[in-house]
């Protein structure tokens, strides 16, 4: 398996024919004038696809975007102590995803980069995200609505045996339209819902705002070592960046070198990832938390209001913050 890459794709020879890795097991039809889905046997047809998928990745592969990167993502994936596909080959961020399945985010990436308009153009790399959702060997066939369920339900990159391929342009779900629809209906609600205001990426242990320059504050932190966010987030990123001109958000600012999301500084207990060789126990989670909130007491007005939002299932998590 871990030679295999974790195994989402089929291994094919020079002549198209299936001799290992994944393999098909049905493929799902919808007839015409027929209510439900049906299930029919793979033939040498769908496999051809697969070929077929497989030599346009290689083709396009090396051939640089405007912004310098590959099509593909290249990067590695970072290694933690949660991660449940790394163990079985899945090393890089291509290796989330089928030939297929790459080949079609790809695609998206390149149409991004006609769009002329800015703001069209971030909107449209928001769709790319959400295809990222669905379109993974970590996306799941619920067999109970017959549909194809989204990777992180569980806030992880699941590890499983099957995996559906949602066809991207047609009505079935996971679809291209889907997409657009759910990030259409976000953008034409959301403007509605929030005042103006501003953001900026910061470390919580050394807050940009004044002494006592605040009404309000609210964090959600990091819940100990039941969600790595940062690491999550970088499926999505490795996407993004690609679809997307060099913009400052798009990149770490506290690490120039560091090609995926800034988590050096993130508030985790993974002893797996090393901070100036030292490893991120409980003890750097209890002393980070602890800076944290001294600069939320120094930013805080005398009558404001702090607001800690954090969830664990164990009292060591708890006991963590708490003596942070």
């Amino acid at each position: 398996m871990a030679e295999q890459k974790a195994g989402a794709d089929a291994i094919l020879n020079s002549r198209g024919n299936r001799i290992g890795g994944a393999r098909i097991i049905a493929v799902v039809i919808q007839k015409p004038g027929e209510p439900g889905r049906h299930y029919r046997l793979p033939t040498a047809l769908d496999y051809e696809a697969v070929f077929r998928s497989a030599n346009a990745v290689k083709e396009i592969a090396d051939k640089k975007l405007p912004n310098d990167f590959y099509p593909i993502p290249d990067e590695e994936r970072p290694d933690s102590a949660a991660d449940r596909v790394r163990p079985y080959g899945a090393l890089h961020f291509r290796d989330l995803t089928s030939c297929r399945q790459r080949l079609a985010l790809a695609w998206l990436v390149e149409k991004c980069w006609d769009i002329k308009k800015p703001e069209i153009r971030r909107i449209f790399a928001l769709v790319i995200g959400r295809c990222v959702d669905y379109w993974s060997s970590g996306a799941v066939w619920a067999a109970g609505g017959e549909f194809v369920a989204h990777t992180f339900g569980l806030q992880v990159i699941p590890i499983g045996w099957d995996f559906p391929e949602a066809v991207p342009w047609t009505d079935s779900s996971g679809n291209f339209e889907g997409a657009i629809d759910w990030v259409a209906r976000v953008v034409e609600n959301l403007p509605s819902k929030i005042a103006n205001g501003q953001v900026q990426l910061a470390d919580a242990c050394d807050s940009p705002l004044p002494d006592l320059g605040a009404n309000i504050w609210f964090t959600d932190p990091p819940y100990y070592d039941a969600i790595r966010y940062a690491d999550l987030s970088d499926s999505f990123f490795v996407w993004l960046k690609r679809a997307l001109p060099r913009e400052d958000y798009l990149c770490d600012p506290f690490d120039q070198a560091n090609p995926l999301t800034p988590k050096a500084r993130e508030a985790v207990e993974d002893k797996q990832k090393l901070v100036n060789n030292r490893p991120k126990d409980r003890v750097f989670f209890e002393e980070v938390m602890a800076k944290a909130f001294e600069e939320g007491r120094r930013v805080l007005k005398d009558d404001g209001v702090a607001c800690v939002v954090f969830a664990h299932k164990t009292t060591e998590g708890w006991e963590a913050l708490l003596s942070g």
